[in-house]
């Protein structure tokens, strides 16, 4: 199982629920313009159609273009991807969070070995989780 297979708890009631205030709360403290523009191309969103002006009424606008076409999902595994230190916030079992940065890790080790350092494009920095999770 991958990140990109989970899915939100589900109360045994009710369909799975993305709090939207707190989707953008948590897509404007950690994304920059950059990153957000990014994250509409891997979600095949034209983030020039968004409306709004601001970067927060832009990703606002992504929001709800894609909970009126039923991906508010997709958003929420590309952020918690990205981010994830942001993973227990949604419900993301940690053995898979463990799982994602076993492999980040693994490749930045294999891209060392080969004479690339840092970052590789789109992949999460693991810095603010360093603390949280002994790997």
């Amino acid at each position: 199982m991958e990140i990109r297979d989970w899915k939100l708890r589900r109360s045994p009631d009710s369909a799975a629920h993305v709090d939207t205030v707190q989707l953008l709360d948590d897509l404007d403290a950690t994304f920059n313009v950059a990153e957000l523009k990014e994250l509409c191309l891997r979600l095949k969103v034209d983030y020039e159609s968004l409306g709004g002006g601001s970067r927060r009424l832009k990703m606002q606008e992504l929001i709800l273009y894609l909970k009126r076409r039923d991906r508010e999902m997709e958003l929420v595994q590309a952020l918690v991807k990205a981010r994830l230190h942001l993973a227990n916030k949604y419900g993301l079992p940690p053995a898979l969070v463990r799982a994602e940065i076993l492999g980040i890790l693994m490749r930045r080790r294999v891209a060392a070995a080969d004479g690339q350092a840092g970052l590789r494009h789109g992949e999460p920095d693991l810095s603010p989780i360093k603390e949280q999770m002994r790997v």
